[in-house]
């Protein structure tokens, strides 16, 4: 997903133009998201299914899971586009937009998408449709400057959830191979280092600063950590402190999500927790919750009980400030007095 402040949408076909890159893929039928906005800036994009909704008990738990949220962020305003037949996303843009308006924020675009029209979606009582409209608004998103934007800045949309998910999947075959091997040595090197020490903390806690120096350095210059590097980071942030360290070196935007990508993926399965985590902060930080999602869900399969997943799973659905995490959960950071690491 490449920085959508660099596009400047004018209309309702922009704007269903840019959705798939927001979100890494293409919405399918039932599908409604809401695109959050501060200033005409965007903030944040969310995603959920009407599809199959039977009970009115149902509907509204879909609702809230993504309305709540969605709710206590930053923004003012909101788009809400639904794709499919009227009988599948249509009481569901109601609701969001009920939901939306009735906390603040006011709806500046509502519209259903089907079979490559455009149908605006007014409330009842809201206004008249425009001239033709009702019939769909034909529309093709590969000719609009939204989508020659985003991909000469490098934006690529996956057919479905499913293949997005696909991209955050452990790495098999020799690269596993390697990876275990590299992990091993890290594991005996972080023994051998600690060896003897009777309060090994302040050693831990310095080598995890040195190694994410070197992590965030080959990230600047444009390289890939090697298989050792790479896993002694990993292994390092086993420990709370140096993870909570890291956390505080990680932002949001393109580059990080691109590296905790690549660790998560490398990780060994059981200390995939820690890096999945932090990915899951960098993409909610850049307002991307399909990829927090995915990569919160990446931790907690892995470790149900891991305290961070659970803590970031809870703001994202209370719609807390990134900047609420580091006040609250992350503990004493004690390498505050070296230099910090920036990236």
């Amino acid at each position: 997903m490449s920085d959508p402040a660099e596009v400047t949408i004018t209309g309702p076909i922009d704007l269903i133009a840019i959705v798939p890159h927001l979100l890494g893929y293409e919405p399918g039928s039932g599908d409604v998201v809401v695109i959050g906005m501060r200033d005409d800036t965007l903030i944040m994009t969310a995603c959920t299914n009407f599809r199959g909704i039977r009970t009115r008990q149902e509907h509204d738990a879909v609702v809230g899971v993504v309305g709540k949220p969605v709710s206590h962020t930053n923004i003012d305003t909101a788009a809400i586009v639904g794709y499919g037949g009227p009988e599948h996303v249509g009481a569901g843009i109601d609701s969001l937009r009920d939901f939306l308006s009735t906390r603040g924020i006011r709806i500046v675009d509502a519209m259903r998408v089907f079979e490559k029209r455009l149908y605006p979606h007014l409330p009842a009582g809201g206004g008249t449709t425009p001239t033709g409209a009702a019939a769909g608004i034909p529309f093709d998103t590969a000719t609009t400057t939204v989508t020659a934007a985003m991909v000469l800045n490098g934006s690529v949309t996956e057919p479905n959830r499913a293949a997005l998910a696909d991209q955050f999947l452990p790495v098999t075959g020799a690269e596993r191979a390697d990876m275990h091997a590299a992990t091993l040595r890290a594991r005996h090197r972080l023994q051998h280092l600690t060896a003897g020490i009777a309060d090994p903390a302040a050693t831990i806690a310095e080598a995890g600063r040195a190694a994410a120096a070197m992590i965030y350095e080959h990230h600047r210059s444009g390289d890939r950590p090697t298989d050792d590097e790479a896993a002694w980071l990993i292994v390092l942030l086993t420990d709370t402190a140096v993870r909570d360290h890291v956390w505080r070196q990680t932002h949001g935007h393109h580059g990080h999500l691109t590296l905790w990508t690549d660790l998560t993926r490398r990780a060994e399965p059981d200390l995939v927790a820690a890096p999945a985590t932090l990915l899951a902060f960098t993409a909610w930080q850049m307002g991307n919750g399909p990829v927090a999602a995915i990569a919160l869900q990446r931790a907690l399969n892995t470790d149900p009980a891991y305290r961070m997943a659970r803590l970031l799973q809870l703001v994202l659905f209370t719609g807390m400030p990134p900047t609420a995490v580091g006040g609250r959960f992350l503990t004493e950071d004690p390498l505050a007095a070296k230099r910090p690491v920036a990236g």
